[in-house]
């Protein structure tokens, strides 16, 4: 189908689970004040194939454990409850994007949150690392509800526009609006952080705008993550960062974070 307003591809959204029910579970239980790691495991758990790419998360190289994790409590325990949030959420949507572009948009959303957490420590900690890590894997969440409402259009979008178009121009020219648009609903919808989904609505905005509007930080810390997520095409980073002021120096060494980040897990 072909949705006709964002009212609409929301709607068409949750009829197709874009956003698992084992994933608002998640979501409910960190947003919890009260919730336990045993909460979080039971949440994890309704989800087999998120609960084994954990394990196997735990059993990585990175961790250098001495023995082997074998069971989703113990790679709980060892991971940590908010990087654990980041993981399960992460898995459950963008890591089951559908179709040809799936693969690519799971690398680019880890490209992305690595970015997003590189610029907050290159910033002095100003703003939360892990809340801009999650916003960055989540940024194109839109594109992934695009791809399960209106899969033939949207892949045709990317097939054409992905690499050197202009892919905002074609989805409003389709839909009426754009991925970033239909992902801040969505993300509002599904109750997480309006900060978040600001973020979200706004990591295209050009860095002269967001001067404008008065933006908060953390909106340019998502758009300059994306922007830096893709090594051929970095232009406005050096605005972006001013925005924040991120320095030349500054905006290197967030490069080269992002770059070591992007290979260790969530």
């Amino acid at each position: 189908m072909i949705p006709q307003s964002i009212a609409e591809a929301v709607l068409a959204a949750e009829r197709l689970e874009a956003f698992p029910r084992a994933a608002a579970r998640i979501l409910k239980v960190v947003e919890n004040p009260n919730s336990s790691i045993l909460d979080l495991e039971r949440a994890v758990a309704d989800d087999p194939s998120v609960s084994a790419r954990l394990v196997k998360t735990a059993n990585s190289p990175y961790f250098g454990m001495s023995r082997t994790i074998g069971n989703l409590r113990d790679a709980l325990m060892m991971l940590g409850f908010r990087a654990t949030h980041r993981l399960a959420i992460t898995m459950a949507t963008v890591g089951r994007a559908p179709g040809p572009f799936g693969p690519t948009l799971w690398m680019d959303a880890l490209a992305t949150g690595a970015a997003c957490r590189a610029v907050c420590r290159a910033i002095g900690g100003r703003v939360d690392e892990d809340e801009a890590q999650l916003a960055g894997l989540l940024h194109d969440i839109g594109i992934l509800v695009l791809l399960r409402v209106d899969p033939a259009g949207e892949n045709r979008l990317l097939k054409e526009q992905w690499a050197s178009g202009d892919l905002l121009a074609a989805e409003r020219a389709r839909y009426g609006f754009d991925h970033a648009e239909l992902g801040a609903a969505c993300l509002e919808r599904w109750q997480f952080p309006v900060t978040l989904a600001r973020a979200v609505a706004t990591h295209h905005v050009a860095p002269d705008a967001m001067a404008k509007a008065k933006v908060e930080p953390f909106q340019v810390v998502v758009a300059l993550g994306a922007v830096l997520a893709r090594p051929t095409n970095r232009a406005g980073a050096r605005e972006y960062s001013g925005l924040i002021d991120l320095g030349p120096a500054g905006l290197e060494q967030a490069v080269a974070d992002a770059a070591l980040l992007r290979d260790a897990p969530l």
